[in-house]
């Protein structure tokens, strides 16, 4: 049988009659020299050099699947084949389609440590027999010490390939009991269909041979303990920790969302991707492994409890939130001096109240200019704070005097002479409800309440004289405005809206405002953002 071999270095070919067998196809068509150690005629050049371009538009197309690719490559090479033919084939396509993706994905890997393997990995399986002898289902696996990310007790994980190229991690353990519900776990949480979420781990397969059990996961550069050593002196780091605390966070959003608890949030369930997505991994475990068995050669951060909860798992997050804004310090102090004031106030509420990851992700820290003025209006505009000059001298005439009710209060705070405060008088009555009764009811929750809190919050703070810190930039405050959280508040809005352009810089006087407003907002159950 005439057989014909193409040597092009980074290309071998071969040809068996009527039908070309593509054996390694590993880069880009230009390294392709037709006229190089081969017998082709010069009519058969052309042919040649349409069916490698037919192949890399195939190949290259991301809108195919893997089984579609397959199906095109063998479909479209305008050969008879009888079923021998056709599997020798399919298996030189996919061979094909493995190599090319193999490459391209090793070629987009940031962490060198994980990129020299995964080279080092390809290259064994070019082998053919290499790759038949250590395929596992649908993986590639070569189950060596050089090729392990992590050790979890029993459970190893290692680099590997699915057989369309991808990179992946895969958890092996042996088949025993224990090992059985923990990969089952962990198999029923990663394909939990709620969880198609870029901040959590891709789930890719599950097999399992005659000893051990296998789940595979895409594969990603670096822990959050690893990605922290290796950025930390790298230029806006502050910006990237920001945005490492927020993905982790998303994360959390998601698997709340699903029903599903995390349950060991730590710096090695937490890992960083190619693209520099934060996902989540290591969670949904009914049966939790030995403390012994965590993760190995890195200090736990992260809590984990008999009884996890959504709770357990915002308090976890909120330890994870100072080991990442630290710069990887366990201990947890929130009066650290080298966190802004709002990330100390995120990671107080987040250990001490644990409120849902849904307010969790409104927190101010998370808030960019657009949502500092989108709160000033929205808050701002209530009738409350329109009219909490007002409100403020009623609720001082109410407690001067025992035994008042709360309609009479409001009377006594106006002159009946004067017809804009008539109308005043109307609104906050107005706020109190429809009927005399209801409005005395609602009395001590809707103004006393306001007036107490705006207080609290006021008490010990940046802004506890903001009006002689603002009276050279403004002469006009209003005298009669409370000097306090929601006097402050008042004073920005209506700037706003007349004569003042949003300015950050006048908010850096007042560091602690927007924690505050936050916290009476909460309190008092006003919604801060628009969307």
């Amino acid at each position: 049988m005439q057989i014909d071999i193409l040597d092009t270095g980074n290309y071998i070919w071969c040809r068996e009659e009527s039908y070309i067998d593509l054996i390694l196809l590993l880069h880009a068509e230009e390294n392709i020299k037709l006229d190089k150690n081969i017998h082709i005629k010069e009519m058969e050049k052309k042919l040649f050099g349409d069916l490698i371009n037919n192949i890399l538009k195939i190949t290259n197309d991301e809108k195919n699947s893997y089984q579609q690719k397959i199906l095109l490559l063998t479909k479209n090479d305008g050969q008879q084949k009888n079923d021998g033919q056709q599997k020798i084939i399919e298996k030189c396509f996919m061979d094909f389609i493995f190599l090319q993706n193999a490459e391209k994905n090793i070629k987009i890997m940031k962490n060198s440590n994980i990129k020299e393997r995964a080279y080092a990995l390809l290259n064994n399986l070019k082998n053919n027999d290499f790759r038949t002898k250590n395929k596992i289902g649908n993986l590639y696996l070569f189950k060596n010490k050089n090729f392990i990310i992590s050790t979890s007790g029993a459970i190893k994980t290692y680099i590997g390939f699915m057989q369309d190229g991808t990179l992946v991690a895969v958890q092996c353990g042996d088949k025993n009991p224990k090992n059985w519900s923990y990969f089952i776990n962990e198999f029923n949480s990663l394909k939990n269909a709620k969880l198609e979420s870029k901040n959590i781990i891709k789930y890719v397969t599950l097999e399992e041979d005659i000893n051990h059990i296998y789940i595979a996961v895409n594969l990603w550069d670096f822990y959050l303990d690893e990605f922290i050593k290796n950025h930390e002196n790298q230029p806006a780091i502050e910006q990237t920790k920001k945005k490492l605390v927020e993905g982790m966070l998303l994360g959390l959003r998601d698997l709340h969302q699903a029903e599903v608890i995390h349950g060991d949030i730590n710096p090695r369930n937490i890992i960083i991707d190619s693209e520099e997505n934060v996902r989540l991994i290591g969670f949904g475990r009914n049966n939790k492994l030995k403390e012994e068995e965590t993760t190995a050669n890195t200090e736990r951060a992260g809590i984990q409890e008999n009884d996890s909860t959504k709770s357990s798992d915002i308090k976890a997050a909120g330890m994870m939130v100072y080991y990442i804004l630290s710069g990887g310090k366990h201990h947890c102090d929130t009066q650290n001096d080298e966190l802004d004031i709002e990330a100390q106030d995120l990671i107080d509420w987040m250990i001490n109240k644990q409120p849902a990851i849904d307010k969790v992700l409104k927190h101010p820290y998370f808030w960019d200019k657009k949502r500092k003025e989108e709160a000033l209006r929205k808050v701002g505009d209530r009738p409350e704070v329109q009219y909490y000059t007002d409100i403020s001298k009623v609720s001082k005439n109410w407690k001067a005097e025992e035994g008042l009710k709360g309609t009479e209060a409001v009377e006594r705070a106006f002159d009946r002479k004067d017809k804009k405060g008539q109308k005043r008088k109307t609104k906050v009555l107005g706020i109190l409800g429809d009927n005399e009764q209801v409005k005395n009811e609602n009395f001590p929750e809707k103004f006393l309440k306001l007036c107490d809190y705006a207080e609290s919050y006021s008490k010990d703070k940046t802004f506890i004289k903001w009006k002689s810190e603002l009276s050279d930039d403004w002469s006009d405050i209003d005298k009669t405005c409370p000097e306090d959280l929601i006097g402050l508040l008042r004073t920005y809005r209506n700037k706003l809206a007349h004569v003042w352009t949003f300015d950050e810089q006048m908010f850096d006087r007042f560091p602690d405002f927007y924690i505050s407003l936050h916290r009476l907002a909460i309190d008092v159950g006003w919604d801060c953002i628009w969307s």
